[in-house]
């Protein structure tokens, strides 16, 4: 005997299919968009990054795969509850149609109410964390959960079923109407909320970026100040810029004769970059005045950006915020002078002046800065006969070819104490005190003898060459080279001294070597 199927009044099923349909709006549109743009939208680049507490649980929620998919494609609960409901009353279960039936509007009740209700916290929390949400498409989201709603409303009226009134016969017309408009209603609704995705928005391209320079502030002016009473649809293409690597991060020399420097191009919308940016200058303003050491919400908030220097990136939209963790955008470009002048007396006075075999003509002392590799030349003007650095290297400690001489250091990016004398003949020899003693020969075809490094250019030492120009020797005396590579001083604690006299002699003569 066949089993006995119930009839499921046609209103109801009127009400579920609406549902359907509406949930099925997401996945549509989404659709849609891809086979129009070739793309179903950008993912939202999120991160704990302020203690905005609903912004903070919305960031986790969007880390669950669950929930994602429940947003991304609400059809997964509304269709298998609907299919299961339909199949329960056909066979008479209405308790277990019941049951199942409610797993929809209890499943989408808190993916529409959920976000909305953080936005409400925050808002209550705060102008600032609200301002987390306003910036970029973040509230539109937010609100386009509340189309779930219609879903979730068809659902609970499908379940409770209509409302029958006596002795009257329900107007069929009517009904249809309404149930037209809340599927019109809906898909407006989500196309309103929604349309942002698919748009194209803006990004900052090098045209823009190529008068985006900060001007130089006047000597006496800091960066900060300068930066801040710019005007601010300035600074926030300073920031885009600088974001794309194209503006230099906000410090000493990011002025326009620095020139655009190259790296990699971040090529997200503008909107979005500036609400991570403005994200990273809230998290700064919580963090302690002074504290240079990255807490997890900065490395969290920096992390977004793909700027060599985040907080100097940063420092264009917040300079004031960004100089209390950058001391030297709170220093004008006197004070820097005036600070560098004092940090190199201090280099200064700590080199002496060592003992010299017998009179030299000129002689000085100086804390001479050396950079990424170490070394220094003795030269007179660019090498004419190749650039003997890399033979410095292999030989350990100097090499000469030309006009050019190479002297390889122990320290790097520091200072060492290096004293220069020139004789008008050879000088005694002297070894005691010394690690390692070389003379070498060279050429002086300009008479302009001098040292030169590529990190200080010229150090306020004399020329060399005494008798103009010609052949020279030079012999280098150097002490504290592996000192000075385990130091963790400022202060300089390697010693160079360079003898140069006149002499026609190429060869090179090693005199002492007690290096390991």
């Amino acid at each position: 005997m066949a089993e006995e199927r119930i009839p499921i009044p046609r209103e109801r099923l009127r009400l579920w299919w609406a549902a359907v349909a509406l949930t099925s709006g997401p996945i549509a549109f989404g659709l849609v968009m891809y086979l129009l743009r070739g793309t179903a939208g950008f993912a939202v680049m999120t991160s704990v990054t302020n203690v905005c507490y609903g912004w903070r649980l919305q960031d986790r929620l969007l880390t669950e795969p669950l929930w994602s998919l429940v947003k991304s494609a609400p059809i997964i609960v509304v269709g298998p509850a609907f299919a299961g409901w339909a199949l329960c009353r056909r066979r008479g279960l209405n308790r277990t149609a019941a049951w199942i039936g409610w797993a929809a509007p209890v499943c989408l009740l808190p993916v529409s109410l959920l976000e909305p209700a953080l936005v409400a916290a925050d808002g209550l929390s705060g102008a600032e964390c609200l301002r987390t949400w306003t910036e970029g498409p973040f509230l539109g989201w937010a609100l386009g959960d509340l189309y779930y709603l219609l879903p979730a409303g068809l659902a609970v009226a499908a379940l409770h079923g209509p409302r029958r009134r006596p002795r009257r016969r329900p107007r069929r017309r009517p009904r249809r109407r309404r149930a037209l408009g809340a599927a019109v209603t809906g898909v407006l609704l989500l196309a309103g909320v929604t349309a942002d995705r698919g748009v194209e928005r803006p990004i900052s391209g090098p045209a823009a970026c190529a008068h985006a320079f900060p001007p130089a502030p006047p000597p006496t002016e800091t960066p900060a100040h300068a930066v801040a009473r710019l005007p601010r649809a300035r600074r926030e293409l300073m920031f885009l810029c600088s974001a794309r690597g194209r503006v230099p991060a906000l410090g000493p020399g990011a002025y326009a004769a620095y020139g655009t420097p190259g790296g990699r191009r971040d090529e997200r919308p503008d909107d979005q970059l500036l609400a991570m940016g403005r994200r990273l200058c809230r998290t700064l303003a919580a963090a302690p005045p002074g504290d240079r050491a990255p807490s997890p919400l900065v490395s969290a908030a920096a992390a977004q950006l793909t700027a060599s220097d985040p907080v100097r990136t940063a420092a264009y939209l917040c300079p004031d915020t960004a100089a209390r963790r950058l001391p030297d955008l709170r220093r004008s470009a006197r004070q820097e002078a005036e600070e560098a002048a004092r940090y190199k007396a201090r280099m200064n006075a700590a080199c002496a002046r060592p003992r010299l075999a017998g009179s030299p003509s000129h002689r000085a002392t100086a804390a001479v800065f050396v950079g990424e590799g170490g070394g220094y030349y003795v030269s007179d003007g660019p090498p004419t006969a190749g650039d003997p650095f890399n033979a410095a290297i292999d030989d350990g400690l100097i090499s000469a070819a030309g006009n050019a001489a190479a002297v390889m250091t122990g320290i790097e990016n520091g200072y060492l104490c290096l004293t220069v004398a020139a004789y008008r003949d050879g000088p005694p020899l002297m070894l005691r005190g010394w690690d390692r003693v070389v003379e070498v020969g060279l050429d002086s075809p300009d008479g302009r003898l001098r040292v030169t490094t590529m990190a200080d250019g010229s150090p306020p030492l004399p020329v060399l060459s005494l008798k103009g120009p010609g052949s020279y020797r030079l012999r280098v005396y150097v002490r504290g080279r592996e000192k000075a590579r385990a130091s963790t001083s400022d202060l300089p604690v390697e010693t160079h001294l360079i003898v140069v006299f006149p002499g026609r002699s190429t060869k090179t003569t090693v005199f002492r070597n007690s290096e390991r």
